[in-house]
């Protein structure tokens, strides 16, 4: 994702006119884009046009009451763009002014220059126009050398810059910790601070900023040399009973990535009980996540060894030896890499820092108390240190926290209940269920289905997988007690509907037919689906009512009971087919009209627009095992129903049941429609055990609220 920041101030003429040039560059250079604009108190008619354009373009606008200036404005921006982000190393951003002082046009160079490499990308003015007043000509003269940002950009103060959203998140509080700090983050970070601070003073620019595009690769985040070792001694009164040493052992390339490679090792002990470990850490020079972690532990005669591989692009972890992975943390750490990474941070005397950066998700937060400051005496010099305490509640080794001091999050009140001989009902079973993580969820999903049964929108959005597991007779109970209010399928689940109803039977063999060439060659799917879609074209039906009704037309019809798609249509419940060309069995036949296909499809997919919008406050919709045409096609009919009705659906439940995790499903239903309001659920496990066990809680409790 691409976000094109533009601060507004007065700037009616020509605001309406950037906006359309971003547009068509993006049009041409095809790239997903959202543009923010922030209104800074405007009091011309800039308001009108940006509310104008932003119906028909993705624009976001933000509005301040009072003028906060060109600084506030773009401070608030990226840090918007931050927050929509969930990968910030592959979405940018770019600044652009709203006058035309920018020629939009050059963002596909800077784009493809980002693609290619680099983090930070600025296009530098080459000419001029109009004349300026003495303070510009001397903030325009004197700026690019007070605020040097190195990496080859000599106009620090151009404002059109395009850069990673991680470099903004490597810097953390990027703003408040001012120039020094953000200095260590590297040359681009500290641009953005330039371009901030600059701006204050260029309330106008009428340079022309195009062509010339130089690229900025950040200084290494980890600022420990090669070499450096720090050594520490433990003393019990006059006895010496340990000691231990910290030490950047060099550089390494891990996973392809250039990394620093940390040891840290303690031995000691007294008497009978002996320690020595050494853990070592591979973090990444640019951006300080851990790639490669490894601890051996020998302690009172027992040898230990864990080796980690860490992947943060990708998300996941595995421990040699096992061939399971596991879910990481965005910006991944480990012990060795924590003793480091907090020397960067800067810490306040009293206070509890807790930081959810730990590489195994399980065992965050990682919590530093910062006890107090002592005067330390190295290589004969005194030095001003903060002491601090690190823990980890949840883990083990050195960081770890004795039970009884920690906060824990699990008590007896929140464990499963056994069944009891009064009451042994499904709903019991429901709430005998641990109040903890997944089951949890799952509870409150079922509550937020009955809340809205018959009282706002159910969406089930359906996969193939679903009806062919068997689960159409449960959703068609919940459609009955108006626990869902309207179905969407994909082409998968509307073939084995039909197929059902129609034969009384579905799915086959594909490897068997896939190797004969048989597979979906069945005659009679073919020539009945596709000949029904051809009437509903030429009746101006959608696909999901143009199946329906001729299923009900059809005199032998063995799984009339069962047929989602018979039942819709008998109870008056919306259901709509969005079809893939070429990804479903019945697009191979010669009876398959392409042209049929997509007006019907496409008439389903504005009557789901037209049903979203009923989702708000308090509504729920589920996607039931469908990982890229449901969640894709609901994102767009989301986005139609907010912009035609001011914003809204809003406030609503967000749940996807799938028998793993996938990328779309997550980002596009449950977590990018519930960010204006609403919380987003994932609920795992096969569709035959979860589905069921989620309509049976609902349907017990809706006989529960009648009686």
């Amino acid at each position: 994702m691409i976000y094109v920041c533009v601060p507004v101030h007065n700037e009616a003429n020509t605001v309406g006119l950037v906006l359309w040039k971003v547009r068509q560059v993006f049009t041409a250079f095809q790239r997903e884009y959202q543009i923010i604009a922030c209104d800074d108190a405007s009091t011309d008619a800039s308001a009108e046009v940006l509310a104008s354009y932003a119906r028909v373009l993705p624009l976001t606008v933000i509005k301040h009451r009072s003028r906060l200036g060109y600084a506030r404005s773009l401070e608030e921006l990226l840090r918007l763009a931050l927050q929509r982000t969930d990968r910030p190393k592959r979405d940018c951003a770019i600044t652009l002014h709203a006058d035309f002082v920018h020629a939009p046009e050059t963002m596909e160079e800077m784009v493809k220059r980002l693609e290619s490499g680099a983090d930070l990308v600025v296009a530098e003015q080459y000419r001029e126009q109009g004349r300026r007043s003495w303070p510009e000509r001397w903030a325009r003269q004197w700026a690019p050398r007070l605020l040097r940002v190195g990496g080859g950009v000599k106009d620090s103060i151009s404002g059109f810059t395009a850069l990673r959203l991680i470099v903004l998140r490597q810097a953390g509080a990027w703003r408040s910790r001012g120039l020094i700090s953000a200095a260590r983050k590297g040359s681009a970070t500290l641009l953005v601070l330039a371009l901030l601070t600059a701006a204050q003073a260029l309330l106008a620019q009428d340079t022309i900023c195009t062509g010339k595009i130089v690229s900025a690769h950040p200084a290494s985040v980890v600022p420990f040399l090669v070499g450096e070792r720090l050594s520490f001694g433990a003393r019990y009164g006059i006895f010496s009973v340990g000691s231990a040493a910290m030490e950047v052992m060099g550089i390494d390339t891990v996973h392809g990535v250039e990394t620093v490679h940390i040891r840290f090792r303690i031995t000691g002990g007294a008497l009978w009980y002996h320690l020595d470990q050494t853990i070592e850490s591979w973090v990444g020079r640019y951006d300080f996540h851990s790639r490669r972690y490894s601890s051996i532990q020998d302690e009172r005669g027992h040898h230990r060894e864990n080796r980690y591989e860490i992947y943060p692009d990708s998300g996941y972890y595995r421990e040699v030896g096992r061939d399971t992975t596991f879910a990481t943390v965005l910006e991944p750490l480990d012990d060795a890499a924590f003793l480091y990474w907090i020397r960067t941070v800067p810490l306040e005397v009293g206070k509890k820092y807790e930081y959810a950066r730990y590489f195994r998700p399980d065992r965050n937060p990682v919590i530093i108390e910062v006890l107090g400051r002592e005067r330390v005496s190295v290589a004969g010099k005194k030095w001003q240190a903060i002491v601090v305490r690190p823990k980890i509640p949840q883990g083990r080794g050195i960081f770890a926290e004795k039970v009884a001091k920690r906060a824990n999050k699990v008590d007896a009140s929140l464990l499963a209940h056994p069944p009891l001989p009064s009451d042994r009902s499904f709903n019991a079973f429901i709430d005998g269920l641990p109040s903890i993580l997944a089951a949890q969820d799952l509870r409150y999903v079922v509550d937020r289905i009955a809340a809205a049964a018959g009282r706002r929108a159910v969406l089930a959005m359906l996969g193939g997988h679903v009806i062919k597991v068997g689960l159409g007779p449960l959703l068609i109970a919940l459609m009955r007690k108006r626990a869902i209010t309207a179905i969407a399928m994909n082409g998968s689940a509307a073939i084995h509907d039909f197929e059902l109803a129609a034969y009384g039977g579905t799915s086959e063999d594909v490897a068997a037919g896939l190797g004969d060439g048989t597979f979906g060659m069945a005659e009679e799917t073919g020539r009945e689906m596709n000949a029904a879609l051809a009437r509903g074209a030429k009746s101006e039906q959608g696909a999901g009512e143009a199946l329906a009704e001729y299923l009900r037309a059809r005199k032998d019809l063995p799984g009339r009971d069962v047929s989602v798609l018979l039942a819709s249509a008998e109870l008056g419940v919306p259901v709509t087919v969005h079809a893939a060309i070429g990804a479903e069995i019945t697009h191979q036949h010669p009876t398959a009209d392409g042209g049929a296909i997509g007006i019907t499809s496409h008439r389903d997919f504005k009557r789901l627009a037209g049903v979203v919008p009923e989702l708000d406050d308090g509504g729920v919709v589920l996607n039931l095992g469908s990982a890229v045409v449901m969640p894709e096609v609901f994102l767009k009919a989301l986005t139609i129903a907010r912009n035609l009705n001011s914003g809204k659906p809003t406030n609503f439940t967000a749940c996807d049941c799938d028998m793993q995790r996938h990328y779309r499903p997550r980002v596009n239903v449950v977590e990018r429609p519930t960010l204006a309001g609403g919380r987003g659920i994932q609920l795992t496990g096969h569709h035959e055990i979860l589905f069921p066990m989620i309509a049976w809680a609902v349907l017990s409790r809706l006989e529960n609220r009648q009686l």
